[in-house]
């Protein structure tokens, strides 16, 4: 059963049904406020109607397992933070289920007030490629260099 009150007792873990957000803009609504009341009121909740299979769930705890199942040398090795960058840095994002496909291509657009903007505009140890994939993966290697430098090595090699 799906709990749909915006302020409940939290007696128990918020379940919060994803569904919800196909059923038209009241479904909608109430469905922002669930999220909002669950992560501000508890700070974390069960999300039901994802439609990610039991099939799909399953394959993620089973490698959840085998990974803590590893001796804590080997888990303790394998860094999980985000690197990044400096402070007063301008970090841009975007979110995951926004992105384009790995082979999509994003042809650059013309800036003419490009000179006048601060900050570097063209950065050769950073350069952006017109496959989106390409950029997905130097912000990956960046992002986690420890396990990039174990699991994938051949892809830091400079070109």
């Amino acid at each position: 059963m799906t709990n749909v009150s915006t302020n409940p007792s939290y007696q128990q873990l918020p379940i919060i049904d994803l569904s919800a957000a196909d059923r038209g803009p009241q479904a909608r609504a109430l469905l922002r406020a669930q999220l909002h009341s669950a992560a501000h009121d508890v700070g974390f909740f069960q999300l039901v109607g994802h439609g990610v299979s039991r099939e799909e769930v399953g394959s993620l705890l089973s490698a959840m397992r085998r990974f803590f199942a590893l001796p804590e040398a080997e888990r303790l090795a394998i860094d999980h933070r985000v690197v990044s960058p400096p402070g007063a840095t301008e970090r841009f994002s975007v979110p995951f289920f926004y992105n384009p496909r790995l082979d999509a291509r994003v042809e650059p657009l013309s800036f003419p007030y490009a000179s006048a903007a601060p900050g570097v505009s063209d950065d050769p140890t950073n350069p952006l490629f017109a496959e989106y994939g390409y950029n997905e993966l130097k912000g990956k290697l960046r992002a986690h260099p420890l396990v990039a430098e174990r699991h994938h090595g051949d892809l830091l090699t400079p070109a």
